[in-house]
């Protein structure tokens, strides 16, 4: 009985400094002598708790050279997950979580959550907080996530622990684990075909560029000019960022469409900013869409301010939830590279509303 205590003194020891992220996969512990020195215990006792760790699948020795941490611990792991979003309370935040949450409790899993608002730094702070709860695996949602990303080494050592993550609306440069996607740029495309169809030929855009999904949706805005032999006018295209959200005080927005040369239609990033750019134009006298057109993107709100529906692109919200959470379970159970890391698109369709309408000089010649 004496012995059994002694080794598993050991034991709990190097399972918690595992635990804790003192030892990572692949790090070599202290060696044998070493350890029989620190609790003052015997060779063989010391052999004993390697061994029941080695058969448990936490370490693994290598003759001549010691013992290492193992690439696989799902032994010491929670059956829980760690659902890191940037927000979760309002717009298309809370219809994707019901997604996850309903295929995660299903599942048997609980949830750990953690809110960025966007910012890189809180998005560190809760990865390292959740390092420390053990967690099967991870859906996040990257923050900023068209800029480089300091935080791309805490993911490489999840892919190195052999724990999964599933990105959903974007990705990392550094492509370490399957995303969830919608079509963006292919999306937003379309919107600004449907536009030039109706004759528009002065469109603006309006894209939140420090997201992937704001670079791919202005991607595919400038596409469709191209395409369309349409010029591309940079004092009409307009950016913002987390930092710089008000809208309202984008320089030269409103001018743009009150100028000698006006444009007569705007593709806005989403139907958020569609929205607060709707109440800037009837501020203005403008109207929608008699003297400009628009479009949002994830189709969120049913009518504008005065009935007016935006056209917009469908979000599969709950079902793009469900995707990630269906593709996270088997890399739990197959192992972090059972599912290529490559973006996984989910399709979208096109939400028509009464938000377009011929360009105003197509209007008078009809």
């Amino acid at each position: 009985m004496a012995s059994d205590y002694k080794y598993n003194v050991i034991k709990i020891w190097i399972e918690g400094k595992i635990k804790s992220g003192h030892y990572k996969t692949g790090d070599r512990l202290p060696s044998e002598q070493a350890l029989c020195n620190k609790f003052n215990f015997s060779r063989q006792t010391v052999r004993n708790a390697i061994i029941k760790l080695t058969e448990a699948g936490v370490v693994r020795s290598v003759q001549g050279s010691g013992t290492y941490v193992a690439d696989s611990q799902n032994i010491l792991r929670e059956k829980r997950v760690g659902v890191i979003f940037s927000y979760m309370q309002d717009y298309i935040f809370p219809s994707i979580l019901r997604g996850v949450e309903s295929g995660l409790m299903k599942a048997g899993y609980g949830i750990e959550f953690g809110i960025t608002g966007n910012s890189i730094e809180k998005e560190r702070q809760i990865l390292e907080r959740m390092l420390t709860s053990n967690l099967s695996g991870f859906i996040v949602e990257g923050s900023c996530s068209a800029l480089p990303n300091p935080n791309i080494e805490i993911y490489r050592r999840l892919k190195k622990m052999g724990i999964p993550v599933v990105f959903i609306h974007n990705y990392y440069e550094e492509h370490l684990f399957p995303s969830i996607m919608t079509r963006d740029a292919e999306c937003t495309k379309l919107l600004t075909e449907v536009l030039i169809d109706e004759g528009h030929t002065k469109i603006a855009g309006l894209f939140k560029i420090d997201d992937f999904q704001g670079r791919s949706r202005l991607g595919g805005y400038l596409e469709a000019l191209y395409d369309a032999d349409i010029p591309v006018e940079e004092k009409d295209i307009f950016y913002y960022t987390t930092r710089t959200a008000d809208i309202t005080r984008i320089p030269g927005l409103m001018d743009t469409f009150t100028g000698s040369d006006p444009c007569t239609a705007i593709v806005c990033y989403n139907d958020q900013v569609a929205r607060i750019l709707y109440g800037l134009f009837l501020n203005t006298g403008l109207k929608v869409p008699d003297d400009v057109s628009m479009t949002g993107f994830d189709n969120v709100f049913e009518t504008m301010l005065d009935g007016v529906r935006l056209t917009t692109i469908k979000h599969p919200k709950g079902e793009l939830g469900k995707r990630a959470v269906q593709c996270l379970l088997e890399m739990i159970e197959k192992g972090v590279d059972c599912i290529p890391a490559n973006p996984n698109y989910m399709d979208s369709e096109m939400a028509v509303g009464n938000s377009i309408g011929k360009a105003p000089h197509q209007a008078e010649i009809a």
